[in-house]
């Protein structure tokens, strides 16, 4: 019987972050001969399920792990499955150690780095462009959004520069926003690739950022295929 699944992301209390190399991971609580089987990905690794597997690039925030620990302390399986690992039958002790392992791994990154100047994240970029792929035909436009985060405590203007091939047409390549202390915003551009391009795969553009008087350069890439 499958009692229940999800996703679990950054947002709402039961999906609190189930986070390893991806920002939303799903899981499934399944419930076989009595038993409550729950399937994850690879948040945890080793024996003993303790180890961390998160990765920066992948939508990394600081206080994923205790957040996990809630949550599986919420679900109350008996084994838990993941992609990478043997069944880990849960002790006892089991969640309490991952809520002391997550508060640890929280307090290092808010110690270690100096979030009272300027907060990245952990991640550490103020831009994303999305989607990280596209194909497009040559001549005609496309979508491509940058989402941005102003990191320093004050309202700033937040600008962006799409950097592309110069022959590329860009329906306002520079453009800016503001955005509030620590707040996030999004700023969308049109590209055309001009109709003579030649099919190409994975051409590079960026986002060059500026927040404020402080320019952060080219914080996000994206990969265009021509076709």
């Amino acid at each position: 019987m499958l009692e229940r699944s999800g996703f679990v992301n950054h947002t709402g209390e039961l999906n609190a972050a189930i986070n390893g190399k991806n920002g939303t991971s799903p899981y499934f609580l399944v419930i076989l001969n009595g038993k409550r089987v729950l399937a994850v990905g690879d948040q945890q690794q080793g024996a003993e399920g303790l180890l961390w597997n998160y990765v920066y690039q992948g939508r990394f925030h600081h206080d994923d792990y205790w957040k996990s620990a809630a949550l599986y302390r919420k679900l109350l399986p008996d084994v838990i499955v993941s992609g990478y690992s043997d069944p880990l039958w849960v002790a006892p002790d089991y969640w309490d150690q991952l809520e002391e392992r997550g508060e640890a791994l929280a307090s290092l990154h808010r110690e270690l780095l100096p979030l009272g100047e300027i907060d990245l994240g952990a991640e550490g970029f103020v831009a994303r462009m999305k989607p990280y792929q596209l194909t497009v035909a040559a001549g005609e436009p496309a979508r491509i959004e940058v989402e941005l985060l102003n990191p320093f405590p004050a309202e700033e203007e937040v600008r962006v520069e799409l950097v592309t091939p110069a022959h590329w047409e860009i329906d306002n390549r520079e453009q800016s926003v503001r955005l509030a202390g620590f707040g996030q915003g999004c700023l969308a551009f049109v590209i055309a690739v001009p109709p003579d391009q030649p099919a190409q795969d994975r051409v590079r553009i960026a986002a060059d950022v500026t927040v404020g008087g402080r320019r952060f350069g080219q914080q996000s890439e994206a990969l265009v295929n021509i076709r």
